[in-house]
């Protein structure tokens, strides 16, 4: 057998030891499949067009207005960034720290906010300056904003974290 992350039991635990999933898909080995070969050389063609400098300044322009608003507008509600902040040491990653993370990630989710949510108390964000605009990431922290001032995280559907 060829182990493989997908055939891993937690994808998501970065293990140091391998543990399979139970039956046929502990032989996922992470091989990406035609399909995805597929899209991947779609998006290759439109990487031709890109700039690195335009994308470099957008990256950095998204995370700091994110490190900015997240201060602003939910350091009262009990966030606290956690990313560098040094704009180059950060590139295009925010994470913040709050008690209740993982419920507050899952209510996130419910509200169309897409996290990554990490024990003990950290939500990180990858700001794809590709896919994301600043009125989107404006957005995103209006609705973490929403989910702490209203604590709709306390309820019992954002207590299981699935992650």
């Amino acid at each position: 057998m060829i182990a493989g992350w997908m055939g891993h039991h937690d994808v998501f635990a970065f293990a140091d030891r391998y543990a399979p999933l139970g039956g046929v898909r502990r032989h996922l080995a992470g091989s990406p499949s035609i399909l995805a070969n597929v899209a991947m050389s779609a998006a290759a063609e439109l990487w031709k067009a890109i700039r690195p400098e335009d994308l470099n300044w957008k990256h950095r322009s998204l995370s700091t207005l994110m490190v900015t608003l997240l201060e602003q507008r939910c350091g009262a509600l009990g966030v606290k960034v956690t990313s560098p902040a040094d704009r180059d040491r950060r590139g295009g990653h925010v994470a913040f720290s709050r008690p209740g993370a993982g419920s507050v990630s899952e209510a996130l989710l419910a509200h169309g906010v897409v996290g990554s949510f990490r024990n003990p108390d950290s939500i990180h964000f990858g700001l794809s300056p590709m896919a994301l605009s600043h009125a989107q990431v404006w957005t995103a922290v209006d609705r973490l904003a929403q989910v702490l001032r209203t604590e709709v995280w306390r309820e019992p559907r954002f207590a299981h974290v699935s992650v």
